[in-house]
């Protein structure tokens, strides 16, 4: 039969773990002599010291008893796999960490990979099943790109909007002007809390300054960031062609620029 895997030396896997014979031979409450017989696997070994001894090498007592691989083990299970996939843990400890709501975030987010990764047709009822009629909590209203106002829970509102809105979002900013960019008025934006590791160069953004909250059109390039007026003409410009007419918006090391949110999508 095909070996999966070289023989196991519980000898060396011993001193990987920096223990001495005595050490083991303690922990087991077996003499060093029987240690030793089970190291050269000149013994069988006890099905209550199989675990024990199993334990204290940090392996699966399969691979004690069974070094040749001859029967399946717990590794080569789909749950093992699962379970040391790197990024699979990271995601764990993290949510962990996450209030339930952002759980379920996660949570949603992972349902949506799946579903693009199985490629589930977009289909007319799929469509009419997720354009329905939603009571949204208004949040934040924009007056203009200099004029964000937001609101705490004594000044929020809720207003009906039938449509479709995205899943990951943590407030709704309705637009109240037509000096908002290329946003129009009454419309509603889903504004998603910012993170370095999902903001990039494009997005617009709200941002603190100086105790007021403004929108702005975020621009990185190799030289500077930067945070536009979403009104003016330079918001229109790729990175490659800000220039020295942009310097005056450059978000300069001592700036107090906070990015609070970015304007992830709008209703539709």
């Amino acid at each position: 039969m095909e070996r999966k895997h070289l023989r196991i030396d519980l000898k060396k896997r011993r001193k990987s773990l920096g223990y001495t014979q005595k050490e083991i031979a303690k922990k087991l409450n077996v003499s060093i002599v029987t240690l030793q017989n089970w190291e050269q696997r000149k013994v069988s070994i006890g099905s209550i010291h199989l675990k024990m001894y199993a334990k204290a090498l940090k392996l699966d007592p399969l691979d004690i008893i069974d070094p040749d691989h001859e029967f399946n083990h717990y590794e080569d299970t789909e749950e093992f796999k699962l379970e040391h996939i790197k990024t699979i843990k990271q995601i764990e400890n993290r949510c962990i960490r996450l209030v339930a709501h952002r759980v379920s975030d996660v949570y949603d987010f992972a349902t949506k990979q799946l579903n693009t990764q199985e490629a589930i047709p977009v289909t007319y009822k799929g469509l009419l099943e997720k354009k329905k009629t939603h009571t949204l909590i208004i949040k934040a209203e924009a007056h203009s790109d200099n004029d964000v106002r937001m609101f705490d829970d004594l000044g929020e509102y809720p207003e009906k909007f039938h449509g479709t809105i995205p899943e990951d979002y943590d407030i709704c900013m309705k637009v109240m002007s037509e000096d908002v960019g290329e946003y129009s008025n009454g419309q509603k934006v889903f504004l998603r809390r910012a993170s370095n590791e999902i903001l990039y160069s494009g997005v617009n953004v709200v941002a603190e300054l100086g105790g007021k909250t403004y929108i702005r059109k975020f621009r990185s390039t190799f030289d500077h960031f930067y945070l536009i007026p979403v009104n003016s003409e330079s918001a229109a410009k790729d990175d490659t062609e800000l220039n020295g007419e942009e310097s005056k918006y450059i978000w300069h090391p001592n700036d107090k620029w906070i990015v609070k949110y970015i304007i992830n999508q709008s209703a539709f």
